[in-house]
C-alpha cells in the first residue's frame, strides 16, 4: 500500500472515529467529535473502554462484511461508544471488562443492523440508539453475576464541579455531561461549547427541552428541587435535539411540536423508572427511543409539512433550504383543487370586502359571469344565476365528516341569519386539514358523513342556501371539523386565471 493510500486510510479512520463522538448528540462534524473525545480522558475508563468498543466494532463490521459507506456504519458506532461508555462508567480496566466491552461490543453491532433493518423496512423508522439501551441493560443485569469484575470505586470526580454554580446550571451541565457518562459542570460547559459553536438551533433546543422537561417535573411533583435531581432528565435534551433539529424544521410550530414530545417523555420516565428500579437498573435512553420514534411515525404517515427531508449536517442549512424551496415553490402553504368545472369567477377573495372579515378572511366566494353579469334575465329568482344548480366536486381526496342538507334555498336579496354557512359539506384530508364547502342547493348533496371522496368526484350543486344574497359557493381550509371555525391560507392547484396558466 503507497504512503498516499495509508494517509488518505487514516484519515478516513480517524473521521469516522469523531463522527462516532459527535453523532452522540445527533450531529456530524469532525470538530464537535473532537470535543468530545477529549472530554471522556477527564476519566480513563470511560476514554479507554469506550474508543476500544467503538474499535472493536469498527474491526468486526468489517469483517462480516459491513462496507464504510453502509448507511448502517454511522449507527453502529456510536452505539458501540455508548456501550463502552457504559462499561466503563460502573468498572476499572481489567481483563474481564475488556472481555465484556469485547463482546458487548459485537452484540451492539449485530442489534443495530438487525433492528435498523426492522424499523426501516417495517416502519421506516431510523433504529436511533436502541441498540445501546438493549446493550446497557444487558450489562448492568449480567454483571450483577460477575463477581471476578471490580467495581470502579473511585469514579466520582468531584473536583469536576463547580459547586458556587445556582443548582439550576448545576443541573443543566450535569444532565448535558451524563450523555458520555460524566455528570459534571465543567465537563457540561464543554460539551454545551461544543455544540454552541456547531449550531445555535442545536444549543437552544437543548436548553429549552431541559428546562421545559425540568417544569413539567416540578408540576407534577409539586418539588423544584426534586425535578433537578432526576437522573434521567437527559431524556428532554436527547429529545429537544433530535426532534427539535433534526428530524423537524425548526420553527414556532415545531418547537411547540417538540415541547409536547419532552411533556409525553416526562410519563415514561417516570414509569420506566417503576419498572426498571425493580431490577436495580436505569431507564437509559428508552424514553427519548420511545418518545421521538412515537413522533416520527405519526407525522411521517400524515406527511406533515414539516418533517425534515434533507440530509443537511446542521439544522441551520436545513431551514435555509427549506425556506429557499418554500419562496421558489410555496409547497408548505396547503393546496386543493377547484370544486368547480368549467369558468368561475372569484366573487369574494382573501379579506374581502364583505364576509371575509377577521378569522374568516381566508376563504374564497365563485360565482359564473357573462358580459359582467352573474345572472340572465332580471336576476329576480335563484334559477335566472348562472352558477344556480351547477355541479360541486370534491377538490381533494379524503373523508367526509359533516353533511348538513336542510336548509331552503333563499329568495334573492334575503339571507338565512340563523344558518349562516346553510347547506355544507366538510372533508378531511391529508395532511390534516378540513376542506369546507357551503351554500349548497337543498337536496343536492350525493354524500354521507363517513364517505370516501375523491378528487373531482360529484358531491353536489351551487346553491343560494345560508348567509347568501345571491347564488355562489363558498370555498375555505381550516384545521377544525367544526362548521364555522376559522379558515386557514391556502392556494389551488393548477389553473387558467384569465385564459392564462
Amino acid at each position: 500500500m503507497s504512503s498516499g493510500r495509508i494517509k488518505e486510510y487514516l484519515k478516513d479512520t480517524t473521521e469516522e472515529l469523531f463522527f462516532a463522538y459527535s453523532n452522540l448528540f445527533f450531529i456530524q462534524n469532525r470538530t464537535v467529535g473532537v470535543l468530545l473525545f477529549l472530554s471522556t480522558l477527564f476519566n480513563r475508563n470511560i476514554a479507554v473502554l469506550g474508543l476500544l468498543s467503538l474499535i472493536i466494532a469498527l474491526l468486526f463490521a468489517r469483517f462480516i462484511g459491513i462496507k464504510r459507506n453502509d448507511p448502517v456504519n454511522k449507527l453502529f458506532t456510536y452505539n458501540a461508544l455508548l456501550t463502552g461508555f457504559a462499561v466503563g462508567f460502573i468498572f476499572k480496566i481489567t481483563t474481564l471488562s475488556i472481555l465484556l466491552t469485547f463482546g458487548m461490543s459485537i452484540l451492539t453491532v449485530l442489534l443495530t443492523y438487525t433492528l435498523s433493518s426492522a424499523l426501516y423496512l417495517y416502519f421506516r423508522l431510523p433504529v436511533l440508539n436502541i441498540p445501546f439501551t438493549i446493550s446497557a441493560m444487558i450489562i448492568y443485569l449480567a454483571s450483577a453475576k460477575y463477581s471476578n469484575l471490580i467495581v470502579d470505586s473511585f469514579y466520582k470526580q468531584e473536583y469536576f464541579n463547580i459547586e458556587a454554580l445556582p443548582a439550576f446550571i448545576q443541573g443543566l451541565l450535569r444532565a448535558v455531561g451524563i450523555l458520555i457518562f460524566m455528570p459534571y459542570d465543567i465537563i457540561g460547559i464543554i460539551l454545551l461549547i461544543a455544540i454552541l459553536l456547531y449550531s445555535r438551533i442545536t444549543f437552544f433546543t437543548a436548553v429549552l427541552s431541559y428546562y421545559a422537561g425540568i417544569y413539567f417535573l416540578a408540576v407534577l411533583k409539586g418539588s423544584v428541587p426534586l425535578a433537578f435531581q432526576e437522573v434521567s432528565s437527559f431524556n428532554f435534551i436527547l429529545v429537544g435535539v433530535s426532534l427539535g433539529g433534526m428530524f423537524l424544521i425548526p420553527s414556532k410550530r415545531t418547537y411547540l411540536l417538540t415541547l409536547s414530545a419532552v411533556l409525553a417523555s416526562v410519563f415514561i420516565i417516570d414509569a420506566t423508572s417503576v419498572f426498571w428500579v425493580s431490577f436495580g437498573i436505569p431507564v437509559f435512553t428508552l424514553p427519548f427511543n420511545l418518545t421521538v420514534l412515537l413522533y416520527i411515525y405519526v407525522l411521517g404517515s400524515v406527511k406533515y409539512i414539516m418533517m425534515n427531508q434533507t440530509n443537511l449536517e446542521q439544522p441551520e442549512k436545513s431551514l435555509i433550504d427549506h425556506l429557499n424551496y418554500k419562496n421558489r415553490f410555496d409547497w408548505t402553504t396547503p393546496s386543493i383543487n377547484l370544486p368547480l368545472m368549467g369558468k368561475w369567477t372569484v366573487y369574494q377573495p382573501f379579506d374581502g370586502e364583505w364576509t371575509h372579515k377577521g378569522v374568516w378572511r381566508y376563504a374564497y366566494d365563485f360565482t359564473i359571469e357573462d358580459k359582467g353579469k352573474t345572472f340572465r334575465n332580471d336576476g329576480l329568482i335563484k334559477e335566472d344565476f348562472f352558477c344556480f344548480g351547477k355541479p360541486v366536486i370534491s377538490p381533494v381526496d379524503g373523508t367526509v365528516v359533516d353533511v348538513y342538507d336542510e336548509a331552503d334555498d333563499n329568495d334573492i336579496g334575503t339571507v338565512d341569519k340563523v344558518n349562516n354557512w346553510g347547506n355544507y359539506i366538510i372533508i378531511y384530508f391529508n395532511p390534516g386539514y378540513y376542506v369546507e364547502l357551503s351554500h349548497l342547493k337543498k337536496g343536492s348533496i350525493k354524500v354521507k358523513k363517513n364517505d370516501q371522496v375523491s378528487k373531482g368526484q360529484l358531491l353536489s350543486e351551487c346553491g343560494n342556501s345560508g348567509y347568501s344574497p345571491e347564488p355562489h359557493i363558498h370555498v375555505q381550509l381550516q384545521y377544525s371539523h367544526l362548521i364555522g371555525s376559522a379558515g386557514i391560507e391556502f392556494a389551488f392547484n393548477s389553473f387558467k386565471a384569465n385564459d392564462l396558466d
